[in-house]
């Protein structure tokens, strides 16, 4: 078993130059933003699972079609029958550990091993909430860990829900700067949301309907320092000169709202083969040879595009249990923190409920 010990030669001992441990935090996570228990809501937690079980299943009800029996006609022989479609989710019991061991090891330095795990492990569980809701709703099958997907195993991109750059047809055709993001993008992405059947539902924020989509960094680059017309320094220009200066992103290094949908950014999208930086984050989309080198994939969401369940109660964030664990006569400490839950993208008669992936030639810097 692996043991944090800082010896007496430890870089980090105690010295004048180095008072405290510096740990880089985690970004914000970003799930926190698109989570909720309100059906308007893009990841919708589900509580049934508060008792007994290990999966939900969950339903779709379509509308009726037909256009009705005009005045006296019989309506009998006419009635529509309920067309519902169903999902499951799954969930399982996921840890992680961290270790603190000798109190000399302890006393060595001015600051608390036992705090510093307990931060590791909550940044970890950051990381593991936004890893899974990005490979699920990205559709990313190139990881096939569950650990990485939310416990639930992903299921591609629905080919009427799934958008490419420039003319190609796949993402191995993703390959040249035609194939860049621009934010035609995202107006086929509403368009297709807005007359698919069933329709992705915007979510509701102020009384507004907004739809959310989330780009990889290399996507956000392709759009900001696009010069063409109409395109985002365009567009951002004509704001500044409308007065919008102080909340400019170009000023601000925000992103912002494009015909009624939020953008953002994340490193975590999937992005590249295996051999590039987001194999790290266990969000890259598999070898070479499937046509993946500088390939990104956005997320275009609506509501309930997914959901997310856990097997205990409590209310959201709180659902992660602590446990420390003192042995050998007190000088080693094991501190667990896990959670039972699952997360999956709502998929219904084999048709993404409220995503759109779009795909593009992103290489970056």
């Amino acid at each position: 078993m692996a043991q944090t010990i800082i010896g007496v030669n430890d870089p980090l001992t105690n010295r004048a130059w180095s008072k405290k441990l510096w740990v880089e935090a985690l970004k914000e996570t970003f799930i926190d933003r698109i989570v909720g228990s309100d059906d308007d809501m893009p990841i919708v937690i589900k509580d049934e699972l508060k008792g007994a079980g290990d999966r939900i299943t969950y339903g779709l009800r379509m509308q009726f079609t037909s256009a009705g029996v005009l005045g006296d006609a019989t309506a009998e022989h006419s009635a529509e029958a309920l067309q519902t479609y169903s999902d499951t989710l799954y969930i399982d019991q996921l840890r992680f550990v961290g270790n603190c061991t000798g109190l000399m090891s302890q006393q060595r330095v001015p600051w608390s091993k036992r705090n510093e795990v307990n931060s590791a492990l909550r940044d970890r569980w950051s990381q593991a909430f936004d890893v899974a809701w990005i490979n699920q709703l990205a559709g990313n099958t190139a990881q096939t860990d569950i650990r990485y997907t939310g416990l639930n195993a992903v299921s591609a991109p629905s080919s009427s829900r799934h958008i490419f750059g420039g003319n190609a047809t796949s993402e191995a055709q993703l390959t040249g700067s035609e194939h860049k993001f621009t934010l035609e993008l995202i107006d086929k992405c509403v368009y297709r949301a807005r007359t698919s059947t069933p329709a992705i539902r915007p979510i509701k924020i102020g009384g507004k309907g907004y739809y959310v989509i989330v780009l990889h960094p290399a996507q956000a680059l392709d759009l900001r320092t696009s010069l063409s017309e109409g395109q985002w320094v365009k567009l951002q220009l004509a704001a500044m000169t409308g007065g919008m200066v102080k909340d400019n992103p170009i000023i601000t290094g925000a992103l912002a709202c494009y015909n009624n949908t939020l953008i953002f950014e994340d490193a975590r999208m999937p992005w590249g083969d295996n051999t590039q930086g987001n194999q790290a984050y266990g969000t890259d989309l598999g070898p070479p040879a499937q046509g993946t080198t500088n390939v990104a994939r956005a997320v275009f969401m609506g509501a309930q595009a997914g959901c997310l369940a856990f097997g205990r109660d409590g209310s959201w964030p709180e659902k992660i249990r602590w446990v420390e664990e003192l042995k050998d006569g007190e000088n080693r400490l094991n501190i667990y923190a896990g959670a039972i839950w699952g997360l999956k993208k709502a998929v219904f008669n084999g048709i993404d409920h409220g995503t759109i992936v779009v795909s593009t030639y992103s290489p970056g810097a």
